[in-house]
């Protein structure tokens, strides 16, 4: 972790911006294309800091998170709306990945990502063959945990089972895969062959200390009717569990009903969608040809521990929504009587997020 505060004028943005470009071109990085959007989120904040703000101060946190490298300044100028303009094309120019600007309570905080060295680097399918047409293998496996060592054979299995077509991008990067591994975002479990190779998956990404995303499940081909996933998924349910994860949220495309069912026979509940979230694409053996729209996911939460009972209170013209997906789950839930009038909170905290992997922004209050 690296930190810095300084003035919001020429010489500390300029101090900014020179010690992140500092640390990226030490690894390898664009370091010229971070210290640009360094201070552009800079100068951005000195403009909201011009009404006789007390606090005329900048403050840099720098920290390199698995595959990236995430900057974050924070100021207490006026309420942050959306990140600088100038920086969305250089998104669009892959020189960051994503941008988030946000209020936490205590003031402003803009966020940027960039791909480390080595992490946009696709694998190269030239010696993997696709096809589902291969004879049944009778060939022994070994089930185990997921180590970052398996991270290029787990790619060719995704490459050989749905081409270029899996939603899931960062499979297609192993040293992405293998970076989460070692950081503890990713876990798994496989079964391998005794020269390495990945017959099936089932994997899960944290997204809170307690809650993950699972999926990435896949079967090579010549290794189906096996009940190898059910097996390695399973395993994974048991690790999570042991580990005091609460809850498990997939999101499983809305062109392919299968993977709704298995979250559903799971005991898990569909609780929202995403629509028209990502790039269209081509889902080999699910639709014919590339999809004429941005795809759609469905949103399914499954809890793990026990949820004790609650009242929730929902805005009226949600309540006929909410009330159908609470009325298809097992939870302990209420819907309390909103009183007349409005109740603001004493505090609203917003988020806005644009990635330019999906051109997608969103906001969230």
């Amino acid at each position: 972790m690296y930190s810095a505060s300084a003035p919001a004028d020429d010489a500390g943005i300029a101090v900014l911006a020179a010690g992140v470009r500092t640390w990226l071109q030490m690894r390898g990085g664009n370091g010229e294309g971070a210290g640009l959007v360094t201070y552009l989120l800079a100068s951005d904040a000195r403009a909201r800091l011009s009404n006789g703000v007390e606090e005329n101060m900048l403050i840099l946190e720098v920290e390199e998170r698995g595959t990236e490298l995430i900057v974050v300044l924070r100021d207490k100028g006026e309420p942050v709306t959306a990140p600088p303009q100038g920086i969305l094309p250089l998104l669009d120019q892959a020189i960051a990945t994503s941008a988030d600007a946000r209020t936490d309570g205590e003031g402003n905080v803009t966020e940027v990502r960039f791909a480390l060295p080595g992490h946009h680097e696709l694998f190269d399918p030239e010696a993997v063959a696709e096809g589902e047409d291969d004879d049944l293998s009778s060939e022994a496996v070994t089930i185990r945990a997921l180590v970052p060592e398996d991270s290029a054979a787990l790619t060719r299995t995704i490459y050989r089972c749905y081409g270029w077509s899996y939603p899931a991008q960062d499979l297609y990067f192993p040293e992405r895969i293998a970076a989460s591994i070692r950081n503890g975002s990713r876990i798994g479990e496989v079964a391998v062959t005794e020269s390495g190779e990945v017959a099936a998956h089932w994997g899960a990404v944290y997204l809170s200390p307690t809650v993950v995303e699972t999926g990435g499940t896949v079967t090579d081909p010549r290794f189906r009717r096996r009940g190898l996933a059910k097996q390695l998924g399973d395993r994974l349910l048991d690790r999570i569990m042991e580990a005091g994860v609460v809850g498990r949220l997939r999101e499983p495309v809305l062109t392919h009903p299968a993977t709704q069912q298995i979250a559903l026979n799971d005991g898990a509940s569909i609780v929202g969608a995403y629509l028209h979230y990502a790039h269209p694409l081509q889902q080999v053996g699910i639709t014919d040809g590339v999809e004429a729209e941005r795809i759609s996911l469905s949103v399914a939460y499954g809890p793990l521990q026990p949820l004790q009972p609650a009242t929730v209170w929902v805005p009226q013209p949600y309540e006929n929504l909410a009330q159908m997906v609470l009325g298809q789950s097992n939870w302990p839930r209420e819907f309390g009587t909103a009183s007349r009038g409005l109740q603001i909170p004493d505090l609203t905290v917003s988020a806005v997020n644009y990635d330019s992997g999906n051109r997608l922004g969103i906001i969230d209050v």
